[in-house]
């Protein structure tokens, strides 16, 4: 057997010192990073006017999530896709996601097919789209069956659905992420997705502090305006977007 000095086994010792501090380290801030991954509110941003590419472009960098709503669906014109469908390409390319709207209702608020809905999300996806946002969802059985269909199509597919109050029915399990809190008065803070309406900036603030705490997965915070005033949509970018 060789002999070897003292110094040297105190040596081994602190490089076997060293190399578990560093690995604990390591271990450390993965489980940190995983902890924030889970912990926080991701942003969604509703796209439905090309004077909110700019904040939407902001939003992806930050890895959120963006909507990106046509006339109410893909446009009217094979062009206005194409050019929708390579801003949402930019979007992903820099980390966020991005989403083709559908509506299930038509212009005269009248259910569409399961078909249509589904040929309309089907456009989207097959665009690279990392998946869609579903609107004015009903909670039955029909409406999750048109999730079901299109989660058949494409398992990976980002789906929310957008009943707009708490639900309890077919839609609960169904695959889709559900946005139970569309109201302007009443936010939902236990519905996985948020639409929050605000009437100002300090409003906005408290808004994403509480979805933080109350572990919502995405919020959009919205400005009053948008929808609630009749025959005005908000054709400006959101004053309440984070800068």
């Amino acid at each position: 057997m060789s002999y070897k000095p003292a110094s040297h086994h105190y040596a081994v010792a602190r490089r076997n010192y060293l190399g578990a501090a560093i690995c604990l380290a390591w271990a450390f801030v993965l489980v940190l990073c995983i902890a924030r991954a889970f912990g926080q509110t991701a942003e969604l941003e509703l796209c439905y006017d090309r004077a909110r590419w700019g904040e939407s472009a902001a939003v992806a960098n930050r890895h959120g999530t963006v909507v990106l709503n046509v006339d109410d669906g893909r446009g009217s014109n094979t062009m206005e896709a194409r050019q929708w469908d390579a801003f949402g390409q930019r979007i992903r390319a820099v980390g966020g996601q991005s989403l083709g709207y559908v509506d299930f209702k038509d212009n005269n608020s009248k259910r569409k097919t399961n078909d249509a809905v589904v040929n309309e999300a089907l456009a989207w996806l097959e665009q690279k789209h990392n998946g869609v946002f579903l609107d004015d969802a009903t909670d039955n059985g029909a409406d999750a069956d048109v999730v079901r269909s299109i989660k058949a199509k494409y398992p990976a597919a980002l789906i929310i659905a957008n009943p707009g109050c708490h639900v309890s029915g077919p839609l609960k399990t169904c695959g889709a992420m559900l946005c139970e809190s569309e109201y302007p008065d009443t936010i939902y803070y236990a519905s996985a997705v948020v639409i929050a309406f605000v009437k100002d900036a300090a409003t906005a603030t408290s808004v994403r502090k509480t979805a933080s705490d109350s572990k919502v997965k995405l919020l959009a915070v919205e400005p009053r305006s948008s929808y609630h005033v009749d025959s005005v949509e908000f054709q400006k970018p959101n004053p309440f977007a984070i800068k």
